[in-house]
């Protein structure tokens, strides 16, 4: 943050967090049927623990739906091991 233009950067990544481009390919998620595994921090700041809802109802691949309390959106470098649990667990029961 040592350049205007960098504090600038910033403030452009951060508005960029719009959920609009997910609501945009609603049809296409209606039609994924990969198993799905939605993880989601519960203090996200830029997308509420509402969205984890709506992509769990539009994405009939959803096999799981995990709420992680106290997390916010960069949750896997917070807790990776949680992450890697979690997805461990998924990919075994994907393969059956």
């Amino acid at each position: 943050m040592r350049t205007e233009q960098r504090t600038l950067d910033l403030q452009r990544f951060l508005a960029a967090f719009d959920s609009a481009h997910t609501v945009a390919i609603e049809s296409e998620l209606r039609a994924l049927h990969a198993p799905t595994l939605i993880m989601w921090g519960t203090n996200d700041i830029y997308f509420g623990v509402e969205w984890s809802h709506w992509l769990a109802n539009n994405i009939p691949g959803t096999r799981r739906r995990v709420e992680l309390d106290g997390a916010c959106l960069f949750f896997p470098e917070e807790r990776p091991a949680v992450l890697n649990d979690g997805l461990r667990k998924h990919w075994e029961e994907s393969r059956n």
